[in-house]
């Protein structure tokens, strides 16, 4: 599937959420980096919470912050499957192994073991690199490549979720996302034992005040970021994406 809004491309399985069918010829597609979640948080429908769920917009939130780790390829590659049960110098030093295809398993909300709260998911996500520092050398590649993914993770959560960013990396500078709180983000309460079915504050306040920036800071904040960048210089409207697979109409 290729996106209508940039140059991402992805097999149905490979997406998050999973793509379950394929459009019409006349229907358009965006994947979920490309999806405004200021437009979500507008509806008071997506930040209700059942009681002891996630709102929709949390879980897209979260989904995005996921593919996003899964968009960074090289990064990210060893860090999406468990370590084999033939390692077994690993298992005897990490207790409770962590995976990116695990955590995505449980952003499936008909997942028996699906989370209900947004910490869960930071806290896996933490512990995918906890595990890594516990067990590789340094100077090795997955300790690299592990310490490029928490640093993009915590810039993910201060752009998204700010409330949940560590203060440890509150001043990563190699990114485009500081530990500034970006004024367009849907904003997330930090309190994961809340089981009250009415909006965050913070969500209500964002949906009635409108855009606090410039449509094309907007634009900026939805479209400028790193694992959907342009393939070619300039803008994104000077790139026409690869035609995409759609369904036969009968």
């Amino acid at each position: 599937m290729c996106c209508d809004k940039c140059p991402k491309v992805f097999h149905q399985n490979c997406h998050i959420p999973a793509i379950s069918s394929l459009p019409d010829e006349s229907e358009s597609w965006q994947c979920l980096l490309c999806v405004n979640l200021k437009d979500l948080a507008n509806n008071a429908e997506n930040t209700q919470k059942a009681p002891g769920e996630l709102s929709r917009l949390e879980l897209q939130i979260m989904q995005r912050i996921c593919l996003e780790l899964y968009c960074q390829y090289e990064q990210s590659l060893q860090f999406r499957e468990p370590e084999p049960p033939t390692n077994t110098a690993y298992y005897e030093i990490v207790c409770n192994p962590m995976s990116l295809d695990v955590i995505r398993s449980r952003l499936d909300p008909t997942s028996p073991n699906h989370y209900k709260d947004i910490a869960g998911f930071v806290s896996d996500v933490r512990l995918i690199f906890k595990n890594t520092y516990l067990f590789y050398q340094e100077d090795s590649k997955t300790f690299t490549n592990a310490k490029y993914l928490e640093n993009f993770f915590e810039e993910q959560l201060s752009k998204w979720l700010p409330n949940f960013a560590s203060k440890t990396n509150s001043n990563i500078t190699n990114g485009s996302a500081q530990n500034t709180h970006n004024p367009n983000a849907p904003s997330v309460s930090n309190n994961s034992a809340s089981t009250s079915s009415a909006p965050s504050p913070g969500l209500m306040n964002l949906a009635a005040s409108g855009a606090v920036a410039s449509p094309g800071t907007i634009a900026t904040m939805e479209n400028g970021r790193r694992s959907c960048s342009a393939a070619v210089s300039g803008d994104d409207d000077g790139c026409t994406p690869a035609k995409r697979l759609r369904k036969l109409t009968e």
